[in-house]
């Protein structure tokens, strides 16, 4: 997710650079150099958060998954006879 997500910002961020350098009437080479830096850091920015959001729904899971094991044996421990 967090690859995804940088390449997402990164070449979102890219575009909108692009287009403010042609609005403004800057040079081709600036706005390639002033997108690429905006690139490099929205793609930095965009992995930051989606390593951040994997690790929070792996989270989320595990504590999901562990809840519903846990109340499937406290129900086995009180009726043996309907677990199996």
């Amino acid at each position: 997710m967090a690859r995804i997500y940088a390449a997402q910002l990164g070449c979102i961020a890219m575009i909108f650079g692009l287009f403010k350098n042609i609005l403004l009437g800057r040079s081709l080479s600036s706005g390639i150099t002033d997108s690429l830096s905006l690139l490099a850091v929205f793609a930095l920015l965009g992995w930051l958060v989606g390593a951040l959001t994997e690790a929070l729904i792996r989270q989320s899971l595990e504590v999901d998954f562990r809840r519903k094991i846990e109340n499937h044996r406290s129900r086995a421990k009180a009726d043996p006879a309907k677990s199996g």
